[in-house]
């Protein structure tokens, strides 16, 4: 037992003994064989095949997935899934749209919701004031949009590989309303701050604007193939007012700026992108491109070392 086990002291003992001086690894750059590269994607992958696509050759060429805290505390996603659930159950119900009998119906999913969910009781009595502010707020909100909208559909499944050569883009698209123009508008829920209207139109965040050139190439269904007048981002945070972050939907849009023009650059810059990948020196580099410290954080960001090759002394590769 001693002699077998003595391998991994000498191993361990060498940590503290190397043989030479350290040297700070370098920016991972794989290149894998074409042929296991993925023939499709989601579209919330793409932002991180932009951003890091060595998270991207983790997760879809390593089939690696990182392992869940043992213990871990209700946070925002948690929150906006929850958000998320009632208000799609309240917008894909019939109903009146009069005050009342809408925010009566509105608590009524809440409560059932709340009471479903696994949130310990005092994250409950927490999040439950904050939504209650939300909830009066979207009423108001909501009573104003149906008045432009003539059909609202919810968690709509899609895909199409059209002008991406074989490569199959997928995804669902969180609520997409029919206007009585015969356009479409594109909406997310979110909880948070990001992303923003300007990380959309400089194409930072792609995904609202990919399913809206999904839906103009039937990916959502014929009834849903229209061009996009109108990209939002309903923020469910609790302030006075709703806040409603809209791209492309008045005459204060320029032609570089409206939703689909932004749909169609877009679409290009994913063919693009689909184009170099099938090249077999092009690399999936860590932390190839960030916008912001947020997009400095990946589940594989200890496999690629990035503490490590980022903070080498001057004179390393990059």
């Amino acid at each position: 037992m001693k002699l077998r086990g003595q391998v991994y002291l000498d191993w361990a003992n060498q940590i503290d003994q190397p043989d030479h001086p350290p040297k700070a690894c370098s920016q991972p750059k794989p290149t894998p064989p074409i042929s296991v590269r993925p023939k499709g994607l989601s579209i919330t992958d793409i932002e991180t095949w932009v951003k890091d696509p060595y998270a991207i050759y983790a997760k879809r060429i390593l089939k690696l997935s990182a392992l869940g805290p043992l213990i871990r505390e209700a946070d925002a996603r948690e929150k906006g899934t929850l958000f998320h659930e009632i208000f799609e159950d309240f917008v894909g119900a019939d109903g009146s749209l009069d005050f009342e009998p809408a925010y009566e119906r509105l608590i009524k999913i809440a409560k059932e919701k709340f009471k479903t969910s696994v949130l310990p009781p005092e994250v409950q009595a927490m999040w439950w004031p904050r939504f209650e502010t939300i909830a009066e707020a979207f009423i108001k909100w909501h009573q104003v949009a149906m008045t432009n909208i003539d059909s609202i559909h919810i968690e709509k499944d899609g895909r199409t590989s059209e002008g991406l050569d074989d490569f199959t883009l997928r995804g669902r698209a969180d609520r997409i309303d029919v206007l009585k123009d015969g356009r479409i508008a594109l909406l997310d829920y979110k909880t948070g701050l990001s992303p923003n209207v300007s990380a959309v139109k400089n194409h930072d965040a792609p995904q609202l604007s990919l399913e809206a050139a999904m839906a103009a190439r039937g990916a959502f269904g014929e009834e849903l193939q229209r061009s996009a007048a109108e990209l939002a981002y309903i923020r469910l945070r609790p302030k006075d007012e709703l806040k409603v972050d809209r791209i492309g939907h008045d005459e204060r849009s320029t032609k570089d700026d409206d939703a689909e023009t932004l749909a169609e650059h877009a679409w290009n810059r994913l063919a693009l992108l689909v184009t170099e990948y099938q090249k077999e020196d092009m690399a999936y580099r860590s932390k190839a491109r960030f916008i912001s410290e947020n997009d400095w954080v990946s589940d594989y960001d200890h496999l690629a070392r990035v503490s490590e090759w980022s903070t080498a002394e001057d004179g390393a590769e990059e």
